[in-house]
């Protein structure tokens, strides 16, 4: 069994997504939102960061994208991704590791400014400047979804609960989503998933 450490409206979303979309036995484990963390929690990880997951080996998974990668892979070859031997599969590493690197930085820059600078009045610059990198950083999603119906084509993958879960985590989703078209159609069609409402029923990520 799975057992998935995080907590509410974080990273775990997406990946708790893809264990219910692949239909996969795991166990959630919500992490207290404290500072420090659990002693037991802070083994399993050392940066204290979430989300966490346990392989039924034993071993330990940290980064949301490569999680997803690990698990759509191995619980559902084919179906929650581009087999590695597809022409679709540099497309879908490409766009989640974008994501990874450009969205999911930047909101932990906006949200946490404090911990990009050493100067006490630079959080305000550091906000702004996310905000803007942020904006960008959508408008090429945007682009790049085109008229898919989800992000790579018109099946779902492991990628798109990670598209709908940062739109949401915009300072302001719906003005987002109602500048971008194509980024608002996929995060209609995701949201009404079954996998990804269970997930969102813990998380609230709308």
């Amino acid at each position: 069994m799975y057992v998935l450490h995080t907590e509410r409206e974080s990273g775990g979303f997406a990946v708790q997504a893809v264990l219910e979309a692949a239909g996969a036995a795991y166990r959630l484990v919500e992490v207290a939102e404290r500072a420090p963390r659990p002693a037991g929690f802070l083994k399993l990880n050392p940066m204290g960061q979430v989300p966490v997951l346990e392989l039924p080996d034993g071993s330990v998974m940290t980064e949301s994208a490569a999680i997803l990668i690990h698990l759509a892979d191995t619980l559902a070859p084919g179906r929650l991704a581009p087999d590695p031997a597809s022409p679709a599969r540099p497309a879908y590493l490409r766009w989640l590791v974008f994501m990874a690197v450009n969205l999911y930085g930047a909101d932990l820059r906006f949200y946490y400014p404090g911990r990009y600078t050493s100067e006490a009045t630079g959080g305000q610059g550091v906000k702004q400047a996310a905000l803007a990198h942020m904006e960008a950083q959508f408008a090429i999603l945007d682009r790049a979804i085109g008229a898919s119906r989800f992000l790579l084509s018109d099946s779902f993958s492991a990628a798109d609960p990670y598209v709908l879960m940062l739109a949401h985590w915009h300072p302001e989703p719906q003005t987002l989503l109602a500048r971008h078209s194509s980024l608002a159609r996929v995060c209609d069609a995701v949201r009404k998933l079954p996998s990804v409402q269970a997930a969102n029923a813990f998380h609230r990520i709308w």
